[in-house]
């Protein structure tokens, strides 16, 4: 095998089907999805969250991508995966907020990625302060900060 057929071989193995116009579509997407659950519906908010992670699971299945753009297409899974479980959890379907946010977790590990990991983490003790469990509130914060420290998600309460 020359040099050549080496390079050829490489260079199919970075090859990708996935455009920068759809990446930057999932980009803007998921951002709009996040800042629209301050006022958006929830019912609406986890239709079009879930449309989305079809189309995400379908792109994964049915294209080829380079390892970076799998990674970002995880991530931008993630952090719909994980909006889904707030507004899941805000509107008492707290059983599918937890299975949710395990999904989210998930994710954030394939993708090592701690900020979603961290968030993840940091959005638990709400369903643990309504129960009561007050120590899981405190362990669950820690390790949401510990995952991704140098993140917003590290900051205190305002």
């Amino acid at each position: 095998m020359s040099s050549m057929d080496t390079l050829e071989l490489v260079s199919r193995l970075q090859h990708s089907d996935l455009d920068e116009a759809t990446l930057t579509a999932l980009r803007v997407t998921a951002d709009r999805l996040c800042s629209d659950y301050a006022f958006q519906p929830a019912g609406e908010l986890t239709a079009e969250g879930r449309i989305w992670l079809r189309r995400i699971n379908e792109l994964l299945r049915g294209t080829r991508m380079t390892l970076r753009q799998h990674r970002e297409v995880l991530v931008l899974a993630g952090w719909i995966t994980l909006l889904l479980a707030c507004v899941e959890h805000d509107t008492g379907d707290r059983k599918n907020a937890e299975t949710t946010r395990q999904a989210a977790l998930s994710l954030a590990q394939e993708a090592d990625h701690g900020e979603i990991e961290a968030w993840r983490m940091r959005s638990e003790p709400g369903s643990n302060l309504t129960s009561g469990d007050y120590r899981s509130v405190i362990a669950a914060a820690h390790a949401g900060t510990d995952a991704a420290p140098h993140h917003g998600v590290a900051d205190p309460p305002a």
